[in-house]
């Protein structure tokens, strides 16, 4: 991505442009070509381009562009390290409710992320939880019961699966 296409995107979310605004000043008109957002965040993870991913998936939220069109490129990105965007992604695929995301949500539950050490937060492994708990799928609910019972995942991680496999089974 070029970089004149940054400051669009940072004034967007900031609301100091409008919408209208964005897209004449964007240098990629993915007004016409949505395909062409995903083609960038592509570039930006073949790139490793922490910066221009950080910026993406922003924009994609403020824009609401996601779609299952993005579920693989979501799932390569929530499995990778070297960006911190995680929890976005969790809870974009938690929207998306795609089961092709069950094994990545199920791994990043599992994880521990060195920049989410700061305050020894659980909300990515909640996230992923929730996700998990949407999807309901067999499988989906199948990795929670894992999560509940894992010896190494987040106690809060931990309890949140207890809590969704509880609303699954009065659901039943």
């Amino acid at each position: 991505m070029k970089e004149s296409a940054l400051k669009p995107i940072v004034d967007y979310v900031l609301a100091k442009i409008t919408r209208e605004e964005f897209y004449k000043m964007f240098p990629y008109d993915i007004l016409n070509n949505p395909d062409l957002y995903l083609e960038l965040l592509r570039e930006a993870f073949q790139e490793r381009n922490d910066g221009h991913i950080e910026c993406l998936i922003t924009l994609g939220f403020k824009l609401d562009i996601y779609d299952h069109s993005h579920v693989d490129l979501l799932c390569q990105l929530l499995d990778v390290d070297w960006h911190c965007k995680h929890e976005d992604i969790a809870r974009l695929l938690q929207d998306l409710k795609d089961p092709r995301a069950i094994e990545v949500l199920y791994r990043t539950a599992l994880r521990k992320y060195k920049y989410l050490e700061y305050n020894n937060s659980s909300a990515l492994g909640i996230k992923c939880v929730w996700a998990l708990f949407v999807i309901n799928t067999p499988e989906s609910i199948e990795k929670l019961k894992l999560i509940s019972q894992s010896d190494t995942v987040d106690i809060e991680v931990a309890k949140r699966a207890k809590k969704k496999l509880g609303e699954v089974i009065n659901k039943k």
